[in-house]
């Protein structure tokens, strides 16, 4: 895996779910790589429960994001958590919504800090508590707004830089849409 990646397994795998999608070589559902998939997918109907992820960061943002055309090939609902995957020929972004409130993000914010010290920023103004970690052509979010636990993953392939701005107006629009 590569270095700069490693941390997103890390931050995913505390709100309970691991996803092979934070490589750049990811698989979608079909076998395709994020990266060669040059036709978009057929968007998959999502799981009821997984519609509060897509809600909070929807195709359009995805795509906005993405700077082409993303489709929602997955999405998933376990318990008390969700998961949103859009794809586009540029990257992936990922959303995971958990309402296990405070030890989930705890747990994420411990990990992020002490694996990835040098890539990790706290934030302000998004929920009541967050921070971000970026490397390669990665940028994750997660933040805490009441007992719910955002975390968005943006990959965007041949970034100069880690798309941390992008990130962070994904993880402020979905705060928002949280309070509607």
């Amino acid at each position: 895996m590569n270095q700069h990646l490693g941390w997103c397994v890390v931050v995913t795998a505390s709100v309970g779910l691991v996803l092979g999608a934070c490589q750049s070589n990811a698989r979608s559902s079909d076998g395709r790589t994020a990266a060669s998939a040059n036709a978009p997918l057929p968007a998959a109907t999502p799981p009821p429960g997984a519609l509060r992820a897509c809600a909070l960061v929807t195709a359009a943002d995805a795509s906005l994001a993405l700077g082409a055309p993303a489709t929602n090939d997955d999405a998933k609902a376990t318990g008390a958590s969700s998961r949103c995957a859009y794809n586009a020929s540029s990257g992936g972004l990922i959303v995971i919504v958990s309402d296990q409130g405070k030890p989930p993000y705890d747990k994420g914010h411990a990990a992020a800090a002490t694996k990835a010290p040098g890539s990790f920023t706290e934030l302000t103004g998004i929920g009541e508590r967050a921070f971000a970690t970026h490397g390669g052509p990665v940028a994750s979010v997660m933040f805490q707004k009441g007992a719910i636990v955002v975390t968005i993953i943006l990959t965007v392939q041949g970034a100069a830089r880690p798309p941390l701005d992008k990130a962070t107006a994904l993880a402020k629009e979905a705060a928002g849409r949280l309070s509607e």
